[in-house]
């Protein structure tokens, strides 16, 4: 009897044994018959390896049908040779990054030279139509080389020397111009800061927008839309390029004294030069709070919507 219930206790033992291992294969298969799908569906990678790579950019070089400008990485952060070193915006580097380490290469658009230029992956010189991208270690050794084209609503792919374009998958925001990278973050007050607006444009009298009790900003007792848009509408102008403050030497057009709450004053000058229009600006109290210290050695171009929204919100109010 004894014998019998240990023999069958062993039996049962290696039944469950069996089982358990039967079991153990079949998730160990359907794990690997996953892996091997998913290797299947990832598709390769515009830039190989550069979410783990991108630490050893030390410079971007970005050619177009106008030329090529250079951000270099600094131990200040990243900066743009051709705007003599001027910051190149961290946002604007960290999203670069992340795109370009996500995009992808999809199906095979064209390998026909012809079409370089029609999908945008063509060399970029004068009347050509193409981008591209250049990273470089910091031994300047060429890390990656692409054409990057947009046609439409498409983005398509080449490997600098290379016939094959692609479709690339994922997105990659403004990157052709200089101005789609430099650091424009110049204002650190906001419009609820604003307690006066003392303005000046030439051949126009000077006037001063005042915040009233009602916090409604007003001039000599009268209110609207306007004027209360008037009061704070440097600060929404549209930054496109930076230029050496001792470079801009005309008389402004139109000038601003702001005063905060905190009783600091900001002038701000708007002067046309080398045409363009140039907001230069001074802080008076010298408190880096309001102000970002780039602007003690640079000048600010705006875009001519920008320029002719302010000289339309000052000449404007008394009609």
């Amino acid at each position: 009897m004894g014998n019998g219930k240990s023999k069958f206790g062993i039996l049962k033992f290696l039944l469950g044994l069996t089982i358990l291992t039967s079991i153990g294969s079949f998730l160990y298969s359907n794990r690997k018959i996953l892996e091997s799908s998913e290797m299947l569906s990832q598709k390769p990678k515009v830039f190989n390896n550069i979410e783990n790579r991108f630490v050893d950019v030390k410079r971007i070089r970005i050619t177009v049908p106008e030329g090529a400008f250079n951000i270099n990485r600094r131990e200040t952060g990243w900066q743009m040779y051709e705007r003599s070193e001027y910051p190149v915006s961290s946002e604007k580097i960290n999203e670069f990054a992340a795109q370009i380490a996500k995009l992808e290469k999809g199906e095979i658009a064209a390998q026909s030279p012809q079409q370089f230029d029609e999908l945008g992956v063509g060399e970029p010189m004068e009347f050509g139509f193409g981008t591209i991208i250049e990273l470089f270690d910091a031994q300047d050794q060429l890390i990656n080389a692409t054409h990057i084209g947009r046609n439409g609503n498409n983005l398509f792919v080449r490997k600098l020397g290379e016939q094959e374009i692609y479709y690339a998958i994922g997105s990659l925001g403004a990157i052709e111009s200089i101005s789609d990278w430099l650091d424009y973050k110049v204002f650190k007050f906001k419009s609820d800061d604003i307690v006066s607006n003392s303005v000046h444009i030439t051949g126009f009298k000077e006037f001063e927008i005042k915040r009233n009790s009602a916090n409604v900003f007003e001039i000599d007792g009268k209110s609207n839309d306007k004027i209360n848009n008037a009061a704070s509408a440097i600060l929404n102008s549209k930054m496109i390029d930076v230029t050496k403050i001792s470079r801009i030497t005309n008389t402004p057009v139109l000038k601003e004294k702001i005063t905060l709450k905190t009783d600091d004053e900001i002038e701000i000058s708007v002067i046309n030069q080398f045409s363009k229009h140039w907001l230069v600006i001074k802080n008076q109290s010298k408190n880096n709070d309001l102000i970002d210290t780039k602007t003690n050695d640079w000048a600010y171009a705006i875009d001519d919507a920008s320029f002719t929204m302010l000289m339309n919100y000052k000449s404007k109010l008394f009609e």
